[in-house]
């Protein structure tokens, strides 16, 4: 019987490498997509009422959901 070995990413030094092979936006998506498909995407809005009730952001973040929003909500009144 073989068994069969993974290889490591490595350096052109022979070094390993820890990067990582996806970047953290496309991991976010990934998940959401897989939160969506299990749960509707009438799940979403409470589930971030209770992430915005819950914990504290800054104002900095506030301001970056609420223009999320805004831009989405011009983005269907335009028909798009």
């Amino acid at each position: 019987m073989q068994i069969s070995t993974m290889s490591l990413p490595t350096l052109t030094d022979g070094s390993l490498s820890n990067a990582p092979r996806v970047s953290r936006a496309e991991c976010v998506k990934a998940e959401t997509e897989s939160f969506v498909s299990k749960f509707g995407v009438a799940a979403i809005e409470p589930m971030l009422a209770t992430f915005v009730e819950e914990k504290k952001l800054s104002a900095e973040k506030i301001a970056r959901l609420k223009r999320i929003l805004d831009e989405k909500d011009a983005g269907i009144e335009n028909g798009q």
